[in-house]
């Protein structure tokens, strides 16, 4: 990894440094940046003294309903087909709307004879899962923006 001469105006591939190319981006913030050094290496230090439950990255997605929410800035750097579809109903398709309770019923129908069954078993009904709470998160999301219709739009609120 290398901190490039590109500005907001300019894209210039080169590095900053000509013989500074880090193996991760940690040595690479580390180097370019006293501040970033001084506070991860605190961070590391609070993280070290967790118990190591509390450190383990947790494989589903967290909702923070009580953090503020910031304001989406544009970024032109990024692909274009990044901004394609403003709504994030990415798996909402016409006319093919997932059947949740069906999916959930086949994963439960899956044989659990053995281990590798099981396994197997067990990272379908997550997946189902997970994109269940995801899906219905951003459904709720859409709702509260505005972005979806009432299904009785006559009657008063």
């Amino acid at each position: 990894m290398l901190a490039s001469k590109t500005t907001d105006e300019k894209f210039v591939p080169k590095p900053v440094q000509p013989k500074a190319i880090h193996h991760s981006l940690v040595d690479l913030l580390n180097n370019i940046s006293p501040i970033f050094k001084k506070k991860f290496r605190v961070i590391q230090r609070k993280r070290c003294t967790k118990h190591p439950f509390e450190r383990i990255q947790i494989p589903f997605q967290i909702h923070p309903w009580l953090s503020p929410r910031f304001e989406h800035i544009i970024d032109h750097f990024r692909a274009e087909d990044a901004n394609i579809n403003k709504l994030d109903h990415e798996d909402h398709m016409p006319g093919q709307v997932r059947d949740w309770n069906e999916e959930l019923q086949i994963t439960k129908e899956l044989p659990k004879k053995n281990l590798p069954e099981r396994l197997i078993r067990e990272r379908a009904m997550f997946k189902v899962h997970t994109d269940f709470i995801s899906a219905a998160v951003r459904g709720s999301q859409a709702v509260i923006d505005g972005n979806v219709m009432a299904i009785n739009p006559g009657e008063e609120s």
